[in-house]
């Protein structure tokens, strides 16, 4: 089970390179729906808006990608601990 966690998060890394964030991000839920506390989606989620994120003056603007890798990770965690999975 690790190692192919292991291998899912050097594949998603990879993804942020050549995809586009939305493919990415179904990648991350995929990871978020199969594996237990799936936090390399917020690390995505970071290098993101670290790398492609845009300066303005709003601050909420430089965390988007963060917040969108992330609410899946708690809906999913929430539901999971809801029907026992």
């Amino acid at each position: 089970m690790i190692i192919g966690r292991i291998i899912f998060s050097v594949i998603a890394v990879i993804l942020t390179f050549f995809a586009p964030w939305w493919l990415v991000l179904m990648y991350a839920i995929i990871g978020i729906i199969l594996f237990p506390w799936y936090l390399e989606a917020l690390f995505l989620g970071l290098y993101f808006d670290s790398m492609y994120g845009i300066p303005t003056l709003h601050w909420y603007v430089r965390i988007m990608h963060t917040v969108l890798f992330v609410t899946p990770l708690g809906i999913a965690e929430f539901i999971k601990r809801r029907i026992n999975l």
